[in-house]
């Protein structure tokens, strides 16, 4: 039996650093096997620190950079207007002048801005999918959003057996509500879902193990949870 307590299961938001939150709770063998069959040979870890420097502020931001250059061109502008308007430097000097303060403004601030910008969301683009994808599959690990001290082997098996368990008791109540005479349609439906729903659910959690290659067939465990229900009826 896994231990209760310790660490709770809640929701993972990636823009709140929730996949700093899952590598500390999935246990490293099994980061190591995720990694090995679904990322390519990067690291999660690495992914996740490329995908936060690419999406946290450090500094000014695109817009900063676009503020200053909205700013040198009116300082260029006034310095134009007041060269033609109160001296005695040709108009085309003065259109100079405005030139020279504003092209360098623009070149300096808004390409490196922009090239950043842009690399930024390419690194958001690649990474994001592959870490939504880790989130998905740890949160498909437990269905029930049982409490635990961290993400192994055992405790995805016990999720399994328990699920197992669900899955047989679902089975008898909607076999007994389907022979019994008197049984109400709405009653029939309602457990004949609950059945396809624990159904689904044992599914999806062996899926999900199946991407931290863990392997566990359906038939061991509904043996196990076929002996634990004996022995429960037993007492």
């Amino acid at each position: 039996m896994v231990p209760k307590g310790g660490i709770e299961n809640k929701e993972f938001d990636m823009n709140k650093n929730g996949i700093d939150d899952l590598l500390k709770v999935v246990s490293p063998e099994l980061v190591a096997s995720y990694e090995a069959k679904n990322s390519d040979g990067w690291t999660l870890r690495r992914i996740n620190e490329e995908y936060k420097a690419a999406t946290q502020q450090t500094g000014m931001n695109y817009f900063g950079w676009a503020k200053l250059a909205i700013a040198s061109f009116f300082v260029g502008a006034i310095l134009d207007g007041y060269l033609q308007l109160f001296t005695d430097v040709p108009t085309y000097v003065a259109n100079i002048s405005f030139f020279v303060v504003v092209a360098p403004a623009y070149l300096y601030f808004m390409f490196p801005a922009r090239w950043k910008f842009v690399k930024d969301n390419e690194t958001r683009y690649r990474c994001e999918p592959i870490l939504r994808d880790f989130k998905q599959a740890v949160e498909a690990l437990n269905p029930l959003r049982e409490a635990c001290v961290g993400y192994n082997e055992q405790f995805i098996r016990y999720v399994l057996f328990t699920l197992a368990v669900e899955l047989l008791d679902a089975e008898a109540q909607f076999k007994k509500e389907r022979m019994s005479e008197n049984a109400e349609t709405l009653n029939v439906l309602h457990y004949g879902n609950g059945e396809i729903k624990c159904r689904e659910q044992l599914e999806a959690t062996i899926g999900a193990a199946e991407k931290f290659d863990l392997v566990f067939r359906k038939g061991d465990l509904f043996a196990e949870a076929g002996r634990h229900i004996w022995q429960r009826n037993m007492v």
